[in-house]
């Protein structure tokens, strides 16, 4: 058995080497988990970084003041107009332990990224202890904790504090590997010394089992592989078994036959994974409840995951190149990035792709060695299976992903394949064939060198991460001139535009010169790279409002509108160019219309025009004069209509929807309050006001009412689609563009929604 090839393996390895390293292989636990902690020291004075902001202080669901269940209740990410479009991950789990840390020691980053070392050392000796567990020596066993431990791929998972899914994930996953194997090999352990029954005993396992396969699960999405594994991992212990001619005494039960029966062998697996799909089932009934979709990431067209409008092939052999991407960074870690997006990587259509190679000549090989020592070694087709199970859902091979590649997803994959490490160093060195290996002094120096390097350099890129302008300068910096990230330019700009916005108001022309002009060159740099994205349109407007530009302000600005016609933030931006290009001082404006309404508070007109202004370019101010004017004119239906609509922009979703109602309880013809109602039930991140039947009915009923307003049958087209009528959306979108110029913006956004949304390439 695994365990007898361990003993005797620990102890022809340990006699070999030097006595500190042999102490450290005897006490193989500890030195895991304190290199783990010592290589990763030097992030806990980081700061929130990249997504730790949105997710962890912005999120709503991690208000201390919010109640305790409020992650429950909610995605991923804050709600928020687009969060229709974007992923919409349900890790309820993970947001709660932001939002008890957050109750506990408010937005001070230090007990987040204290949490993360903690977590990552704890997996690390899990990884230690499942190469113990799967035959590999004192040594081998070491090596693989090691190589886990202080690998840099890990840094973006460890670092980054939202990088807390998957390390939860996967320790809810390997800890109910533990618990299970244990029950396998010893009755039932737990409880077992305090004298519980059997029935007793058998409760406390199954339980511990279903809790750590619910904390997988409901950290990440991911964890439904636990599943597979589970069930893996049993159909490995009964073949082990059948080897050793022997079967488990389990507490309470009489001990087996000799054999396992053929029958028993390939039909127990149920055994393990029947909990732990009851626990994936419960998840995605609630995932359904809350996000209001099974897939895992939204419809959104950008750059993160150029493989959506990839054609076939394209999509057969990315997911491969992704894989030999994986494995380089595992081999040569120089260049981490924290955006992997266009064009760093594209979709990979050509055979000769190093990378495509380097992925299929993997997968290959894998398969042919696990499969051709079946029968003597099952081991190795185990950690084949769940080397796959792991990877399978960041793979980008069968459910599209809202990002094409992040080193983050590679943290449970590198789990079996450091183990594999390890287990390859143990057939190695035993064999002594080379009079290198014969010398287990040079031996150690050459992995104790590689290790060092590898802890250096995940502590250099630990200080990467100190805050988002060190991190996004630096990996924009690490690229190559013409594959440099579009969206990396784009964040990287907008830092830019913020430090000359602070300038210009602090009264620092040169600074702010300076400023500004970087960030036009990066932004204009995105927009080139990945054109037709409204995000980059929209910065490059505000750019060159700051620079005092309202010409090509309202240039950009117009094709981010056309682009994205419910972003409220860009109707105002726009509104404000448009002034200053007329030579109007819209705020100026705004200020004197509200004194005039402060002074006349009973003058209908004085408070529309305040009204009116205020919808421009402030939405919470314009709620309050709209709210005015519906008491002084409550008869008048575009008072209302203003009301609702910015109440909608400032995030009163509650109070917008309710004003709709009560606008059709009146005027049940009004167009307008049909289709803006629409968009605010149309909205599957927003669970509270998703009702996806009626969103399409209100937003027929708009185009029916006004049958030659475009506007309103594009609102249509997003309403189906969001809602679930994809065919009938992507056929929408086909005659619209049918019926634009040809050659124009309209037909090449029509056309390019379509696809995204008919799969049409």
């Amino acid at each position: 058995m695994s365990s007898v090839r361990s003993t005797t393996s620990q102890r022809t390895n340990a006699d070999a080497v030097p006595s500190v390293v042999g102490w450290c292989a005897r006490r193989g636990a500890l030195c895991v988990a304190l290199a783990a902690i010592v290589v990763y020291l030097n992030a806990l004075p980081n700061g929130f970084t990249y997504d730790d902001v949105p997710v962890i202080i912005q999120n709503a669901a991690t208000d201390p003041e919010a109640p305790w269940w409020e992650p429950w209740r909610r995605t991923w990410w804050s709600l928020g107009e687009w969060a229709g479009d974007a992923d919409r991950p349900y890790r309820p789990l993970t947001v709660q332990t932001f939002a008890l840390e957050r109750r506990l020691f408010g937005d001070h980053p230090l007990p987040f990224h204290a949490a993360n070392v903690l977590l990552h050392a704890a997996i690390s000796v899990a990884v230690w202890w499942l190469a113990r567990r799967l035959g590999a020596s004192a040594l081998g066993g070491l090596l693989a904790g090691l190589l886990f431990a202080v690998h840099p791929i890990h840094t973006e998972a460890v670092t980054n504090i939202v990088g807390r899914a998957e390390l939860m994930s996967i320790g809810g996953m390997l800890l109910a590997v533990r618990l299970y194997d244990g029950y396998l090999r010893r009755g039932a352990p737990v409880g077992e010394s305090r004298g519980l029954k059997p029935a007793a005993r058998w409760i406390l396992f199954w339980s511990g089992v279903l809790l750590a396969s619910a904390a997988a699960i409901f950290s990440k999405e991911r964890g439904v592989a636990v599943v597979a594994i589970l069930a893996a991992w049993h159909l490995w212990s009964q073949l082990e078994l059948r080897r050793a001619g022997r079967g488990p005494a389990l507490a309470g039960e009489p001990p087996m036959a000799p054999r396992v029966p053929r029958a028993s062998l390939w039909h127990s697996w149920l055994k393990p994974a029947l909990p732990a799909l009851a626990v994936v089932v419960v998840y995605l009934l609630l995932r359904v409840e809350i996000s209001g979709t099974l897939f895992f990431a939204g419809d959104r067209y950008g750059p993160d995951n150029p493989l959506r409008e990839a054609d076939a092939l394209a999509r057969v052999l990315t997911p491969f190149a992704l894989l030999g991407r994986y494995l380089w960074l595992m081999v040569f870690p120089a260049r981490l990035l924290c955006n992997y997006s266009v064009n760093v990587l594209q979709p990979t259509d050509s055979l000769l792709d190093p990378f495509f190679i380097t992925g299929i000549v993997f997968v290959t090989v894998v398969v042919v060695v696990a499969v051709k020592r079946f029968r003597s070694e099952p081991l190795w087709l185990l950690l084949v299976f769940c080397f796959a199970a792991t990877y399978f859902l960041a793979s980008n091979s069968v459910i599209l992903l809202e990002t094409l590649f992040a080193e983050r997803w590679f943290y449970g994959p590198a789990v079996w394949l450091c183990v594999v490490v390890g287990l390859v160093f143990d057939r190695v060195a035993s064999r002594r064939r080379k009079s290198a290996l014969a010398r287990p002094a040079f031996v150690t120096f050459c992995i104790g060198a590689v290790l060092v390097g590898l802890a250096g350099r995940s502590m250099i890129r630990n200080l990467e991460w100190v805050d988002n302008d060190t991190l996004f300068g630096t990996d924009l910096a690490r690229m190559d001139p013409g594959q440099r990230s579009s969206h990396l330019c784009y964040l990287v700009g907008g830092g830019h535009r913020a430090r000359g916005e602070r300038a210009l108001t602090l009264g620092d022309l040169k600074t702010a010169g300076s400023e500004l002009s970087q960030a036009e060159a990066l932004l204009l740099e995105a927009a080139t790279i990945f054109p037709d994205y409204p995000d980059y349109y929209r910065a490059l407007g505000q750019t060159y409002l700051a620079m005092n530009q309202p010409d090509e302000a309202v240039r950009w600005l117009e094709k981010a509108w056309l682009l994205q016609r419910r972003d409220t933030t860009i109707q105002r931006l726009l509104e404000t160019a448009r002034s200053r290009q007329r030579g109007v001082d819209l705020h100026a404006e705004l200020q004197a219309a509200r004194q005039a309404a402060q002074n006349q508070p009973d003058d209908a007109d004085t408070v529309r025009r305040w009204a009116e202004l205020a919808e421009k370019i402030d939405l919470p101010q314009a709620a309050d004069a709209y709210r005015r004017l519906t008491e002084l004119a409550p008869d008048d239906a575009t008072s209302w209509t203003g009301l609702a609509y910015a109440l909608a922009g400032s995030g009163r979703v509650d109070e917008a929807v309710a004003a709709y109602q009560k606008i059709l309880s009146r005027w049940s013809t009004n167009s307008e309050a049909h289709a803006n109602l629409a968009t605010l039930l149309m909205n599957p991140a927003d669970h509270r006001h998703y009702e996806p039947a009626q969103a399409i009915e209100h937003a027929r009923r708009a185009v029916a009412l006004n049958p030659d307003a475009m506007q309103m049958r594009i609102n249509l087209a997003e309403v189906l689609a969001r809602c679930g009528q994809i065919e009938e959306a992507a056929d929408l979108f086909e005659t619209f563009a049918d019926q634009a110029p040809a050659g124009s913006e309209q037909e090449k956004l029509y056309r390019k929604r379509a696809d995204s949304l008919g799969g049409r390439n």
